[in-house]
């Protein structure tokens, strides 16, 4: 089963996300898709910390557990 570029996980075939912008390009799961998503509006230096302190704490909650899930 294919893995999330960004973080890892595997993804059903169903669930596949694909985007390609920059050096972003790739396959995706959802969590990992809405944030380069949301990249793509921002552009510039801080692209990163610009979302970051866009999302709401519930995104920022999900976000979190997301990746620390995939750490174990």
């Amino acid at each position: 089963m294919p893995k999330c570029d960004k973080c890892g996980i595997d993804i059903p075939k169903a669930e596949r996300k694909t985007f390609s912008i920059l050096h972003f390009s790739g396959i995706y799961c959802d969590v990992c898709y809405n944030l380069l998503n949301g990249l793509n509006w921002v552009m510039g230096a801080s692209l990163y910390g610009s979302i970051w302190h866009s999302l709401s704490l519930q995104e920022k909650s999900d976000f979190i557990k997301h990746y620390k899930e995939k750490q174990g």
